[in-house]
């Protein structure tokens, strides 16, 4: 179960994982909204980042195991 996001959690130690915290606390609370695209290539990933992209998308992370990477 997930702590929420004004807690503090183990999923989120510090460091960059606070940051992305504190951007999607920003951006709920302005009324923006969060997209999960499950993107199972590189390809994939490469598509949906422009996708998103040309739509307006920012703050585009891939969340993987044990790992974030910034696309975006």
């Amino acid at each position: 179960m997930m702590a929420p996001l004004d807690q503090e959690s183990p999923s989120w130690p510090g460091g960059y994982e606070m940051d992305m915290k504190k951007q999607y606390e920003e951006a709920f609370r302005a009324g923006q909204c969060t997209v999960a695209v499950l993107a199972t290539t590189e390809d994939r990933k490469r598509l949906a980042t422009d996708i998103l992209r040309q739509h307006g998308g920012h703050f585009i992370n891939l969340l993987g195991h044990l790992t974030v990477e910034r696309l975006a």
